[in-house]
């Protein structure tokens, strides 16, 4: 693929990586990227303490997915749908937006990655940095803040390069680029060229399966020790490939990768249960934002907001912003904790958040604990003891005691696979997924295997219509 000479990264998760030594030059050797080995990839290691994995070396796994899959999608998507289509172009500017999909996560990852968009003031940004078709198509989409974040680093570091300069002799196209890290797709894509750039996007930043959540699906299970469903990675990608379907053209995956299709969901679901809304993770996340909070209160007492605008913004990300009596430039996770340490003197939960030590304990721990305390309690009635719970168990305790008493939303982010967001090819037909798996479906419905002699496998369509018409 690359001319360059490859940069070899050993894997805990897939192995060798190799980059091309132009791209570690553009990117990844870069002040901005380099963070990413100080930012904590998710929030688990209050309740699994092996769980010390960083967003470069989970950044570095979706650009090895993302090239796998590419590939695959390449050499499986038919050359008569797409005659002379420059795959090199867009293959560069794929891999390059794999590789800075999360260039601009907050320190601590989703803890405070909504602070850079407060009241939109990232999404401003990018809009005012983005070409007008992009602005318009923005309409339809809602990307996550360290997304938009992403964006316009890519757009205000790297854009340059990318267009000054080639790899493999072909120039990468920056603005494509975040609309894959951003999900924007084209709307509408009335050509050929933006069916297909939409393809991409959603390989990246998808509504069901893409690169991004299946790396971080395969790291963290791997990183947290958790022994659930394991996902095989190569046989889902080598069924990828671009197909037409209902007058514009999808992403696809084969048949013979059906069972890897639902392991993705189920691990996804999995770790969001039972790992990222466990009521341990739940309680530290909780207990770092009231920590961080305090610290802006201390360092600017009559507006603590000015400290957080400033400790989480693009700018810190691009030159040295000053906090009062301190600097700080690229803020990462140990930056915050060296703040909390300096301050913990004058910060009420630092003691508790330093030591790990927790001053409150859940009345359950999981979800069939709390099903079978209210059992019997409609959706609306739970959702009134939510909303009253911290003030009838906090009611007559003094101030000390009132604060330990408090109510965490932690409905886990399941994946539901809607109807036209994954396609299946069967025997030459594109159906959607929830065609083949229902939301509903009962494991004691009928089943059964039919068997056909290997001579007839060229008339199996004849075979099932036979079967079809009893039915009728």
């Amino acid at each position: 693929m690359h001319k360059d000479k490859d940069k070899e990264f050993r894997d805990t998760v897939h192995g060798y990586v190799t980059v091309p030594s132009s791209y570690c030059e553009a990117f990844v050797d870069t002040e901005i990227f380099q963070r990413l080995r100080h930012i904590e990839q998710t929030s688990a290691r209050p309740l699994y303490p092996s769980a010390h994995h960083d967003r470069f070396s989970h950044s570095l796994g979706v650009y090895h997915l993302g090239r796998l899959a590419f590939d695959c999608l390449k050499r499986n998507t038919s050359p008569t749908l797409l005659k002379n289509f420059n795959w090199k172009k867009y293959e560069h500017t794929f891999l390059i937006a794999c590789l800075l999909h999360d260039c601009g996560h907050a320190p601590f990852s989703h803890i405070f990655q909504g602070c850079y968009n407060r009241c939109d003031k990232a999404k401003e940004l990018l809009l005012k940095l983005a070409c007008r078709e992009f602005r318009r198509d923005y309409e339809y989409v809602e990307p996550q803040s360290h997304e938009i974040v992403s964006a316009v680093i890519l757009l205000k570091k790297f854009a340059g390069v990318m267009k000054g300069r080639r790899f493999d002799g072909v120039e990468a196209d920056s603005m494509l680029a975040v609309r894959m890290i951003t999900g924007c797709i084209h709307a509408p894509a009335d050509t050929k060229k933006k069916q297909v750039e939409n393809c991409l996007v959603r390989l990246l930043n998808g509504p069901a399966i893409d690169v991004d959540k299946l790396d971080y699906a395969i790291r963290d299970s791997w990183a947290s020790g958790v022994d659930n469903i394991r996902i095989d990675v190569r046989r889902l990608l080598s069924g990828l490939e671009i197909v037409p379907r209902a007058g514009t053209l999808v992403l696809a995956f084969h048949k013979s990768a059906l069972s890897v299709v639902e392991n993705v969901a189920v691990q996804r679901n999995y770790l969001y249960t039972w790992v990222y809304k466990h009521h341990t993770v739940c309680y530290h996340q909780r207990l770092l934002t009231k920590t961080i909070d305090s610290l802006a209160r201390v360092v600017f007492s009559r507006s603590p907001h000015r400290f957080l605008d400033r400790l989480f913004s693009i700018e810190a990300l691009l030159q040295p912003v000053k906090l009062k009596h301190d600097i700080v430039y690229l803020p990462t996770d140990g930056d915050l904790i060296h703040l909390v340490k300096k301050y913990k003197d004058r910060i009420a939960e630092s003691k508790e958040f330093l030591s790990r030590q927790p001053e409150s304990v859940p009345l359950w721990k999981t979800f069939a604990e709390y099903d079978h305390f209210f059992k019997d309690v409609s959706e609306k009635t739970r959702l009134r003891i939510y909303n009253s719970a911290e003030r009838i168990l906090s009611a007559r305790q003094g101030t000390a005691l009132a604060r330990k008493f408090f109510v965490l939303d932690a409905e886990p982010e399941l994946a539901r696979i809607r109807n036209a967001e994954l396609f299946i090819v069967i025997d030459g037909d594109t159906v959607s997924y929830t065609d083949i798996f229902r939301e509903d479906r009962a494991t004691d419905k009928c089943f059964f295997y039919c068997f056909i002699p290997k001579e007839f496998k060229n008339k199996k369509k004849l075979f099932l219509k036979k079967l079809q018409d009893l039915a009728r």
